[in-house]
């Protein structure tokens, strides 16, 4: 597991803002890719990026002192072990910070995210009604969770 720091600013960059990456992580009031601040949000301290190998990266935003919200980034040559990729940063958040639960918004149009949040373990929890605008159309977004002991539960 890599945690990104400050001087990983390129590698991050290189995987979120990739055309198989950005478009599909980014509603109608993101900055255009060449204005994203990643350095702005490295330098935070809060949000971890995690880069479980060097195609992919997990971006965890805390919620409050014990729930993150995790947007995965992966590009095309990761995809196929993405489930690996993305158990190795659940483990890390359950094992190495306070986190007690993981929590993700997937608009309804990525079925991948969606495929790999329930391969994971997360649980449905509910539909965000039309809360994500992607090219001028609205969508709605699959709200999904799990909890540090329902992960337990599944590791044995």
């Amino acid at each position: 597991m890599i945690r990104a720091l400050l001087e990983d600013e390129s590698k991050i960059k290189r995987v979120m803002l990739d055309e198989s990456v950005y478009p599909l992580i980014s509603d109608d009031g993101a900055p255009n890719p060449n204005d994203f601040d990643i350095k702005s949000l490295l330098s935070s301290n809060a949000i971890l990026f995690l880069m479980p190998d060097e195609n992919s990266v997990f971006m965890y935003v805390p919620m409050n002192a014990i729930t993150y919200e995790v947007h995965s980034n992966i590009l095309p040559a990761s995809r196929d072990h993405s489930r690996s990729l993305a158990l190795e940063t659940v483990k890390y958040m359950f094992t190495e910070t306070k986190c007690l639960k993981i929590i993700t918004h997937v608009p309804e149009f990525n079925k991948a995210a969606f495929r790999l949040a329930l391969a994971c373990g997360l649980k449905m929890e509910g539909i965000d009604r039309s809360s994500f605008l992607k090219s001028g159309k609205l969508y709605n977004q699959y709200f999904l969770g799990l909890t540090k002991e329902e992960w337990k539960c599944q590791q044995q």
